[in-house]
């Protein structure tokens, strides 16, 4: 059995790698080659507790596993993300992977799968509203897949945004700019990513231009959203799984109860596009694409990252066995 650490990863992938582990998943998931379940979310009031599993069993990589999250580290360098990868064949342990490093890349991975198929080809100007560590992943994943030459990022900070900007323009060589108005981003970005906390949409749906695909991340409550009605009436939309939209996406469900939006307007999951099942970019449409996350995305990244570390000895091997005898005493 291997275990593995997000310091055993970050150096040894790139972005760019991620990218087409992800599309892999999507491409099970379009032919229906993956057995799994939506996101079980635990919470407790009283202790202000979360507990979060993630399962999925896919024949086609020969793995089944499970995805575990909690919360309210507050910052400390605590293991909170745990990954159990076993073989189908034998239903061995195969890893456990610390996988706070593989939650941040598959997210914004997810969002490189969706501009490969959904955004315009020559897409060169990408928007990013939010400046945490997922707004990060989302512009190198978008960089990866399009070649995008300069950036717009906006959140309610300055200085975040400022620091955003400056980061990001090293990291991947390209222009990125702060702005000071949602509205500058909307009048210039081929692929916008919303990758925030907030509880209420980021910008003016009726704003948004002909052919932008917008990718939708931040938010996976029923209640809470990042873009609003107008958006979603003017878009095509393609999510990641129709169940878990349909019990997580305020982006959806708000206006599907508001009356605003009917369900069969959902035209796609990313599953059915990559698979050559449905359509992707047709015109120029506007695109939106929301995402929560699901299990298959996690497990296909831990899936490739196992084999490789297995091939070249990254991680810690471990030599655990089970006694199958200890009930004879």
């Amino acid at each position: 059995m291997r275990l593995l650490t997000s310091q055993d990863l970050v150096s040894r992938f790139t972005m760019a790698d991620i990218v087409p582990m992800v599309e892999r998943a999507y491409r099970e998931e379009g032919f229906n080659r993956v057995v799994t379940s939506p996101r079980d979310q635990l919470r407790s009031k009283e202790t202000h507790t979360f507990f979060n599993t993630l399962p999925a069993l896919m024949p086609g990589l020969g793995i089944v596993g499970v995805n575990t999250y909690t919360g309210g580290n507050k910052s400390l360098p605590l293991v909170q993300k745990v990954m159990l990868l076993f073989s189908t064949e034998d239903g061995r342990l195969l890893s456990i992977l610390e996988a706070d490093w593989i939650s941040w890349m598959r997210t914004g991975a997810t969002s490189g799968v969706a501009t490969k198929y959904l955004a315009q080809n020559d897409a060169r100007c990408a928007g990013i509203f939010g400046t945490g560590k997922q707004a990060r992943s989302q512009l190198m994943a978008v960089a990866a897949v399009r070649p995008i030459e300069r950036a717009l990022v906006y959140s309610p900070t300055p200085s975040r945004r400022k620091q955003y900007a400056t980061d990001m323009s090293n990291r991947l060589g390209i222009a990125v700019q702060a702005v000071d108005a949602p509205e500058a981003i909307l009048g210039e970005a081929d692929v916008i990513c919303t990758a925030t906390t907030s509880r209420t949409p980021v910008f003016d749906g009726e704003q948004v231009r002909q052919g932008v695909l917008v990718n939708a991340i931040g938010q996976h409550y029923p209640d809470r959203r990042e873009v609003d009605s107008a958006l979603v009436a003017r878009s095509r939309i393609v999510v990641d799984d129709r169940k878990r939209a349909l019990q997580e996406d305020g982006e959806l469900l708000i206006p599907l109860q508001a009356g605003e939006l009917a369900e069969a307007k959902i035209e796609a999951t990313l599953g059915e596009v990559v698979a050559g099942l449905k359509t992707g970019r047709t015109g120029d449409e506007i695109t939106l694409f929301t995402s929560g996350g699901i299990a298959s995305e996690v497990l296909a990244v831990a899936a490739g990252v196992y084999e490789v570390a297995e091939r070249e000895g990254l991680g810690q091997e471990i030599d655990w066995q089970v006694d199958t005898d200890y009930w004879k005493g």
